[in-house]
């Protein structure tokens, strides 16, 4: 769930602009210039998409539905391949593995490029890839029981303030977050462990817990039948599905936590390849029912260029060094 945050390291607006015909101006420019020759010819056969999540889940389904769109725009088929395991960091490493020429390509989400290298030893760095686009953003929303005391942000930061509450969480991502939170407000917050997502909504409902930070699909659905209370999105934006809830930054909080999914090829792609296939799936991530299915799923669909999304993840992993350390999860 959580990203980096932007209170310090801060994004330029083009960034997250959404999905418009100047999206695409990059990536048709970047043809004109590379090599055409080996842009006319790519692709000549069919793509392998590696998603590194397992089949059924938001990332797998919204990386199909992008496959589908964008082979139609390349004229051959996307081929999608789940492979799993080591917290997501499996994908990525077939990927960097990979021959550099543009026919394996797969998910480069945030967690495995800029949070778990910070856990766990892997066998890439960011310069191990070549990034082609990045095209959702996952968001959060912070809850409380509809049967809590706290009806505001601010009533729930002021009684922090005076004795720790309690938070779901479901891994050190959610920890961050509070972190965040803390220092940002003089709050104080205690974590409660949890193996899911809907574990811990369940618990902030029955009151065993204070406060939850999820997913949309975990949350909204809970608020609309009068169990949860939203206090804000802890995104960068409002929630579209509870436009009302204002975020974070807007109650006088400067702190935002979010995630991004994206798309790379081995480093060493030819440009003009990866130019190609920034611009096919720009135009796919265009397409009203991809976006639809992205927005079925709880993310937000939003178009970083290629550059633009791995200046994203540099800053990302840089912050979470500093977030991960604060939390004790790793050393100084």
């Amino acid at each position: 769930m959580t990203g980096f945050d932007r209170s310090t390291h801060r994004s330029s607006p083009r960034r997250t602009t959404l999905l418009g015909t100047a999206a695409f101006c990059f990536a048709a420019a970047a043809v004109a210039l590379g090599g055409p020759q080996a842009a006319e010819a790519f692709p000549e056969r069919e793509i392998t998409l590696i998603v590194n999540y397992g089949a059924g889940g938001g990332t797998d389904l919204s990386a199909r539905a992008l496959a589908d769109a964008a082979e139609e725009i390349l004229g051959q088929p996307i081929r999608v391949e789940n492979r799993t395991g080591g917290s997501g960091t499996v994908g990525p490493t077939f990927i960097a593995n990979a021959d550099p020429d543009g026919y394996t390509i797969g998910v480069a989400s945030f967690s495995p490029m800029a949070v778990t290298p910070h856990l766990q030893e892997v066998p890439y760095s960011l310069d191990s890839f070549a990034f082609i686009v990045g095209y959702a953003r996952y968001r959060s929303g912070l809850a409380v029981s509809a049967e809590s005391e706290f009806e505001t942000l601010e009533q729930l930061l002021d009684a922090a303030r005076t004795e720790p509450l309690t938070y779901a969480t479901t891994s050190s991502q959610e920890d961050v977050l509070m972190a965040r939170l803390s220092r940002a407000t003089g709050a104080g917050f205690d974590r409660v462990s949890y193996r899911s997502g809907q574990e811990s909504v369940t618990a902030v409902i029955s009151g065993v817990v204070d406060v939850v930070a999820e997913n949309p699909l975990n949350v909204v659905p809970h608020v609309r039948n009068g169990t949860l209370r939203m206090l804000a999105s802890v995104a960068s934006v409002r929630l579209f599905e509870m436009p009302d809830v204002p975020t974070l930054q807007e109650q006088g909080v400067d702190v935002v936590s979010e995630s991004y999914a994206g798309l790379a090829a081995p480093a060493g792609t030819p440009p003009e390849i990866v130019a190609v296939l920034e611009e096919a799936f720009s135009q796919a991530l265009n397409d009203e029912a991809v976006q639809q299915t992205m927005r079925d799923l709880g993310m937000e669909p939003v178009y970083f260029s290629s550059g633009d999304y791995r200046t994203l993840l540099e800053e990302g992993r840089a912050a979470m060094a500093t977030d991960l350390a604060e939390i004790g999860l790793i050393d100084n």
